[in-house]
Formats: structure tokens, sequence, C-alpha cells
């Protein structure tokens, strides 16, 4: 549920009790009666409709979407590293048997994932000898191994994360969308009061207003190190897709953002020498979040 179709349900919930505290003052007045009658039955539906939406994830794990998401950034690292030394040795065979996008292991679901991602790994451990150290260390071997096997082995599915089915979505929407066109309806009516009843009319109008809607934010720190020595990294710039906002890591590879909407993000992190990286964080509400991200050293041609 978006913040404006909550404020939207508030507004409705508002405005029922606003006029069921004032219905002597309208009692005789049919149509505002049956406009009344017709607000208190969608705002019910829209409740729960709304509940619905929200209980329809029924075998979503947040944990596994969040493995995922490293497990496959991982792979696009390693991949594009490794496709960077299959090139200069002239073998193409190799080159495209490993992928460097991102989009191509998470996209797909969760089983044929995990599929790609041990596939990348045997291509990598199987030529770890050709690619040498200065491609991939045996310690980035090991974890790529593991992050595989915690993605893999978590329970739940990740498709249906913080999505309702399409068939709920679209009756809350359905349900809220009913609801705002009575509040219109119910303003209509309302302008009789304008000269009968002016407090009533004021109260009526400032019921029928949407809320304001409260976006929560939370701080996010990312911290910058060398893929292989383990060193912090300094003036690492980051953009993250949820602010407008840049920042540059200090002295202790640390950058930080202060105000960020909670969910998925993509943060990007470009540094003078170093492979521009990218890593898909789930960012959650409520908490201060810290990342830690490994940059790889430009290969010298």
């Amino acid at each position: 549920m978006e913040n404006d179709e909550q404020a939207k349900m508030k507004r409705d919930q508002g405005l029922v009790t606003f006029m069921n505290d004032f219905k002597t003052i309208f009692v005789a007045d049919v149509p505002m009666n049956v406009a009344f009658g017709q607000l208190k039955s969608c705002s019910a539906a829209e409740i729960i409709s709304a509940a619905a939406t929200e209980i329809d994830n029924t075998g979503f794990c947040a944990d596994k979407l969040i493995a995922k998401h490293i497990a496959c950034n991982m792979a696009s690292v390693l991949g594009s590293v490794a496709r960077v030394q299959f090139g200069l040795l002239g073998n193409q065979t190799l080159l495209n048997s490993i992928h460097g996008g991102v989009s191509y292991y998470f996209s797909v679901s969760d089983a044929i994932c995990g599929a790609r991602l041990q596939t990348a790994w045997n291509v990598l451990n199987n030529n770890s000898t050709i690619l040498t150290v200065d491609y991939l260390t045996p310690d980035q071997l090991k974890n790529f191994q593991t992050v595989i096997n915690t993605f893999v082995n978590l329970g739940g599915i990740t498709t249906s994360a913080n999505v309702a089915s399409p068939a709920a979505t679209a009756k809350f929407k359905s349900d809220l969308k009913k609801s705002s066109g009575t509040v219109v309806t119910i303003k209509d009516l309302g302008k009789n009061y304008k000269l009968l009843n002016l407090p009533f009319y004021i109260g009526l109008n400032n019921a029928c207003k949407i809320p304001p809607i409260n976006v929560h934010h939370t701080p996010v720190n990312f911290n910058l190190i060398d893929s292989v020595t383990g060193v912090v990294l300094e003036f690492v710039k980051c953009s993250l897709s949820r602010t407008k906002l840049s920042a540059i890591s200090n002295a202790l590879g640390v950058l930080s953002f202060k105000t960020v909407r909670a969910g998925i993000a993509t943060a990007k992190f470009t540094l003078n020498d170093y492979v521009e990286g990218t890593s898909i964080v789930y960012i959650k509400r409520g908490v201060e979040n810290n990342f830690t991200f490994k940059m790889v050293l430009e290969v010298i041609k």
C-alpha cells in the first residue's frame, strides 16, 4: 500500500466519524444520508480489502530476498572481472560461459537463479588457475559459495515480495476509488450548508481533505573496502536510487545517507583506479542500515 493510499483511507475513516457525530444536522437531508451510507459502506470495504493485500505474502521470506540480492551482486562483480581476463587471454568460449549482469541472475525464479549462480561458481572454480589471484582470490571464491548456499538453503520464496495478488490489489484500489468518488459527492451536497450551517460546512470540508502524507526515512551507511586487501577506501562516490543525493566516503571508508526511504535500492560506487561497482540492498525502516561493499581494483592494460 502506498503512502497516499494510506492517507486516503485515514481521510475516509475520519469523515465517517465526523458525519456520524453530526448526523442530527442532516437527518432530514435524504441525498446526504444516502451519500453517507455509501461512504460507510465503501470505507468498511476498503479496510477489509487493504487487510487482504497485506496478508497475501504467503511463503515470502524477506531474508531470502536480501540473500538473493547479495549473491547476484557478487556473481555480477566476479563474473565481470573474470570476463576481462578471459578476453585478454583470447578465450571466447570461457568469456561467453559466465555473465556479468545482475539481472541475468536476479530476474529469474529462485530455483533457476540458484542454478545460474552455482554454474558461475563452477566456471570460476574450474578456471581459477588461469584467472590468477589478480582476478580471483581463494577468499572471494569461498565467500561466493557461502552466499550461494545461504540463498539456496533459506526457506520461502522471493517473487511475492511486498506484492499482493493482482486480484487483491485490484479490489483494494477499486474500493478506494469508490470511496473517493463518494467524498466528492458529499462535498458537493455539503455546499447547501454554507448558508444553512456554516460551522458544519467548514468542518465537513476539513474532514474531506486528505491528511498530510508522512514519508518515513531511515539512515543508511556503507563501508567501502578493497576486495583483496580489506583496506578501507576514502573518496568513494556513491549514488543511491532512493535519494537524489550523493555521498563520498571519509577517511574511515564510511559514507552515509541520512534520509532514505525504506525498500529495495541500488547503490553505485565509483573511485579512480577501481571498477565501478553496483550493489542492490534492502533498506529496513526504523533502524540504522549498515552495508559493506568491496571495490575491485581495475586491471592495468
